[in-house]
C-alpha cells in the first residue's frame, strides 16, 4: 500500500503566538481545514484514512505510488491563501504492512520538520513600518483600523489569519452539524444561529446570573481522551482507523449539537442573540470550548453526560472497551492572557491522568482577577495550603456524579447557608487548626443550624457528595473536611440555577 501524510506543525508559530482571538482562531481552523482542502485536491487519486485536528492521511488508489505530481499538488494546495502561513510537512511512504507504513509516513515528516524553519516565511519583507502589532514579530504588511481610532500595523499572517477567523467561524459549526448522520442533525436550521466573535462579548453583557459578580469572566474547559493513543495503535488496517476517526467524530459532533441546543434555549448562553461559545481547539481526541463563566460547570456536566457510557466498539458493553476523558477547566477574567489559561487546562486534564484514568474526571481552578497558578500544579497547592501536605488535585477534582448534585442542591441552598462561617471553617483547616478549636466547632455549629429542618436532607447530600471520602455530614471537625468546604466555597458563584429564556 502506498501512503500519503499531511501534517500542519510548530503550532507555536501559527496558533500560539498572538492573544488576539481571532488570530488564533484563524489558525487554528486553518490546521483544521487544510487536510479537507488535501483531501479535495486528491479526489480521484487518494481516499483519506484518517484526518484529524491537523494531521491527514491518505491511501494513493490509482498508479503504481505516489508520483511527483500528486506531492506536488498537495504542495499548491497548501501554498495557497492562509494555508501558507502554518508550516506543513508532506511525506509519503510504501509498505505491506500498515501499522509500520504509517510510522514510515509519520518519521519522514518529522525528519522534514527538523530540517525546516519552524515557521512560515509567507510575507515577510523589509518594511520601515516596524512589528505587527498583534504578534510583536512580524514586520508590518498591511493596515487595519481599530474603532474608528488609529490604524494598527500587522504583519501578512495576523491579517488574514484574523481575517479567515472571523469569516469561518459560523462554517465550522454548520459544517460539524451538517456531518451528522441526516436521523441526528438538529431540527433547528444552522443558518439562524450567530456566534460572538471576541471575549468582551462573550463574557460581559446582558442575562447573566442575578447578582452576579462574573461579568467579564469566561471558563475555559479542555477534553482529552484517556489512553486513546493505544486504541490507534491497535488499528492494524486502513479501515480499522477510519472506523475509530469515524466513530469519535460523530461523539464529538453530537455533543456539539447537544450544546448549541441548549445554548440556544437559554438567554444565559446568549448575548443579543449571539450564542456565547469559542473553541480553540477541535481535535480528535482532544477539544477546547470557552463559554461565560456562569456556564463553565453546565458545559462540564453536558461533556460528562455525553460520555458517561461510552464504549468503542459500541457493541461492545464492557469494562475493557470503556472510554473515560480528563478534562481542566479555569474559571478567569477574559482579559487573562489566553496562552496561559489554555496551557493550565491542558495541565488539569494531564493531572486527571496521573490520578487514574479508569473514570471520567474534572480537575478544575478559579484565578481571580490575573493570577496564575504558575507551571507546577503541585507547586501551587504547597504554596496555597502549606500547613496541609495531605491537600491533592485528587480529593478537590469532580466527577459527573459529584457535580450533577452540586450543581442541583448548592443553588438551592444558598440563601440559607451562612457563607461567613464556612470560609471561617476553610481557613481554620488550612491553617492546621485543632478540630476541638473552639471557633472551629462553633463555624461547624452555626452551619448545622441553619439546615436544620428542611434542609438537612439536601445539606447531607451535598456535603457527603462533595466530601474526597464521602463522609456524612457531622459535627465534629475533621481536616480530610477541608476539600469539601472549598469545593463549596469556591464554585459558590459559579454554580448556578439553569433557566430557559
Amino acid at each position: 500500500m502506498n501512503l500519503l501524510r499531511i501534517e500542519g506543525v510548530n503550532h507555536a508559530h501559527c496558533i500560539d503566538d498572538t492573544e488576539d482571538l481571532a488570530t488564533r482562531r484563524g489558525g487554528g481552523l486553518m490546521l483544521l481545514n487544510a487536510t479537507d482542502a488535501v483531501a479535495g485536491a486528491l479526489q480521484g487519486v487518494a481516499e483519506p484514512v484518517s484526518t484529524g485536528a491537523s494531521a491527514g492521511l491518505f491511501r494513493v488508489t490509482v498508479g503504481a505510488g505516489v508520483d511527483d505530481g500528486t506531492l506536488e499538488r498537495v504542495r499548491d494546495t497548501l501554498a495557497g491563501k492562509v494555508f501558507r502561513n502554518g508550516t506543513f510537512v508532506v511525506s509519503r511512504a510504501a509498505g505491506a504492512d500498515f501499522p509500520r507504513t504509517e510510522q514510515q509516513a509519520l518519521n519522514h515528516g518529522r525528519w522534514q520538520q527538523m530540517q525546516r524553519l519552524s515557521f512560515s516565511t509567507a510575507g515577510l519583507k523589509p518594511t520601515q513600518a516596524g512589528a505587527c502589532e498583534v504578534d510583536r514579530v512580524r514586520p508590518v504588511a498591511s493596515w487595519r483600523t481599530v474603532g474608528g481610532e488609529a490604524d494598527t500595523g500587522v504583519s501578512l499572517s495576523v491579517a488574514e489569519r484574523r481575517h479567515y477567523g472571523n469569516q469561518m467561524k459560523q462554517c465550522f459549526y454548520r459544517r460539524e452539524l451538517g456531518a451528522l448522520p441526516e436521523a441526528e442533525r438538529p431540527a433547528w436550521r444552522d443558518e439562524d444561529l450567530r456566534y460572538t466573535h471576541t471575549f468582551e462579548e462573550l463574557s460581559c453583557g446582558p442575562h447573566q446570573p442575578a447578582d452576579s459578580h462574573l461579568d467579564g469572566k469566561i471558563a475555559v474547559f479542555y477534553a482529552d481522551g484517556n489512553s486513546f493513543g493505544a486504541k490507534v495503535a491497535a488499528c492494524t488496517r486502513p479501515e480499522a482507523l477510519t472506523a475509530w476517526e469515524s466513530f469519535l467524530k460523530k461523539r464529538r459532533r453530537r455533543f456539539l449539537a447537544r450544546l448549541i441546543e441548549r445554548a440556544r434555549g437559554d438567554a444565559r448562553w446568549q448575548n443579543t442573540g449571539e450564542i456565547r461559545l469559542e473553541t480553540p481547539l477541535w481535535g480528535g481526541d482532544e477539544f477546547m470550548l470557552i463559554v461565560p463563566a456562569w456556564c463553565g460547570f453546565e458545559l462540564a456536566q453536558l461533556f460528562l453526560e455525553e460520555v458517561a457510557d461510552l464504549h468503542y466498539p459500541e457493541a461492545d458493553r464492557t469494562a475493557a472497551s470503556r472510554l473515560t476523558h480528563a478534562c481542566g477547566l479555569v474559571l478567569c477574567s477574559h482579559r487573562t492572557p489566553i496562552s496561559h489559561i489554555a496551557a493550565l487546562a491542558k495541565r488539569l486534564a494531564d493531572q486527571g491522568k496521573q490520578d487514574g484514568k479508569a473514570h471520567d474526571s474534572l480537575n478544575w481552578l478559579v484565578l481571580e482577577s490575573l493570577d496564575h497558578a504558575g507551571d507546577s500544579l503541585g507547586q501551587y497547592l504547597k504554596q496555597r495550603f502549606p500547613e496541609r501536605d495531605d491537600m491533592t488535585w485528587k480529593a478537590l477534582a469532580l466527577d459527573r456524579q459529584t457535580l450533577g448534585i452540586l450543581r442541583e442542591k448548592l443553588p438551592r441552598l444558598k440563601d440559607e447557608l451562612p457563607r461567613g462561617a464556612i470560609t471561617r471553617a476553610a481557613r481554620m483547616l488550612a491553617a492546621g487548626e485543632a478540630p476541638d478549636h473552639a471557633l472551629l466547632k462553633a463555624s461547624y455549629t452555626q452551619v448545622d443550624a441553619a439546615m436544620r429542618d428542611k434542609h438537612k436532607p439536601l445539606w447531607n447530600d451535598l456535603w457527603k457528595a462533595t466530601h474526597p471520602v464521602k463522609a456524612d455530614w457531622s459535627l465534629t471537625p475533621c481536616p480530610a473536611d477541608l476539600p469539601a468546604w472549598i469545593k463549596l466555597l469556591e464554585t459558590w458563584d459559579y454554580v448556578v440555577e439553569g433557566g430557559r429564556a
